[in-house]
């Protein structure tokens, strides 16, 4: 212990002892006393100078570290709350990863089990194909995505404005030679490998939709028509897969349409029109293409159904629209119109063709006259 101060303090009671016992003035003796008592104070005053700047150091370092957890706590809470959007996102992932399951066994034809699930039964092996090289370029563009996306736009009519796409696939080659269906469906309806193609397409048109909503105003009412083929229906694992998907992205609906062809959809067993009836309920809508004969379509049915477009190609609508006096396509346009279904006529090829469209209220038009169809890139 430092002895200093006691010192300093025997010296201020001696100092003013001695004085007075010398006989010295009292004053004298008090200002001995006075001065050792100030020396002493100084010491100690000095001495708590050195613990002040300890002091104010450590105080220094204590606001840092106040800092530091404050800053520590801010984190842990911001991460709290990412966590908590996080969990509501890994659902959804969980959910997009079993929709992709049945597309990732369609490409490599080999079955994968998820965590949780029961392993598959092994697939039988596929005989060895007449046409392996065709087969071969499918099969190794579905593995590497060089099954392209492209888009033929949708006009209003009269105006010819763009405001919906229907999307298409197309088969890219090693070499980037692009392989038209006429090439390849044969085979592929053969070997199993529509159904990935298809899947494919519904995939990267759900990606294309969120883009669209991704643009805000100036994809407001966009619609993307995307086709569920006799293929995909048939598939009922994938397609319960691809409902649930949807039932979670249900703020897809708005800008994404589902086409069935009319021969396909007269087709529906009951189960498979349950599973559309999942979709209507969150939402989605569907248009029915390749019509036939207009003057069987019944306009409250398909509206009850969820059906809100019909595509007739121009030529039979305009034969249909002057057959008996036009009679039963008046009818068949009032049906349309209360029924809140928009007619589409498409293959309009040549503006001589467009003018007798006109003539019959479409609200819409597709064909390659308003646009053939593009890669995404370049449609937009």
């Amino acid at each position: 212990m430092n002895k200093m101060p006691h010192i300093l303090a025997g010296l201020a009671y001696l100092l003013g002892g001695g004085a007075i016992a010398l006989g010295v003035s009292p004053l004298w003796g008090l200002a001995a006393f006075a001065a050792a008592v100030a020396l002493h104070g100084i010491w100690w005053g000095l001495v708590l100078a050195g613990h002040l700047e300890t002091v104010q150091a450590r105080i220094g370092e204590l606001r840092r570290d106040v800092k530091f957890a404050r800053e520590e706590i801010q984190g842990v809470l911001e991460a709290i709350e990412s966590m908590a959007g996080k969990n509501a996102e890994m659902a959804n992932v969980a959910t997009e990863l079993r929709f992709l399951k049945g597309l990732v066994e369609q490409l490599s034809g080999r079955p994968i089990t998820l965590p949780g699930e029961a392993p598959h039964p092994k697939a039988p092996a596929k005989p060895n194909l007449p046409d392996a090289q065709v087969l071969d370029i499918v099969r190794e563009a579905l593995r590497e995505g060089r099954v392209d996306l492209y888009l033929q736009p949708i006009v209003d009519l009269p105006q010819r404005r763009r405001r919906h796409y229907e999307c298409f696939s197309r088969v890219r080659g090693p070499d980037g030679t692009m392989i038209g269906p006429d090439s390849y469906l044969a085979l592929a309806e053969a070997y199993g490998l529509v159904a990935a193609i298809d899947n494919m397409l519904l995939f990267r048109g759900v990606q294309l939709v969120r883009r669209v909503q991704g643009r805000g105003g100036a994809g407001a009412g966009t619609g993307v028509f995307v086709n569920i083929s006799q293929h995909t229906l048939a598939d009922k694992r994938f397609f319960d897969e691809f409902v649930a998907f949807m039932a979670q992205n249900r703020d897809l609906a708005p800008n994404l349409v589902f086409e069935l062809a009319e021969g396909q959809a007269r087709r529906l067993t009951e189960a498979q029109w349950a599973a559309l009836a999942q979709l209507a309920a969150h939402g989605f809508r569907f248009s029915m293409d390749q019509v036939v004969e207009p003057a069987t379509l019944d306009p409250v049915a398909l509206a009850q159904h969820s059906f809100r477009f019909i595509k007739v190609e121009a030529r039979k609508m305009v034969e249909f629209a002057s057959a008996g006096g036009g009679l039963a396509f008046t009818r068949l346009r009032q049906g349309l119109l209360d029924s809140r279904v928009d007619l589409i006529v498409d293959k309009i090829e040549s503006e001589q063709v467009l003018l007798e469209v006109l003539e019959l209220d479409a609200s819409y038009g597709q064909g390659y006259l308003f646009g053939e169809p593009k890669p995404l890139k370049e449609s937009q």
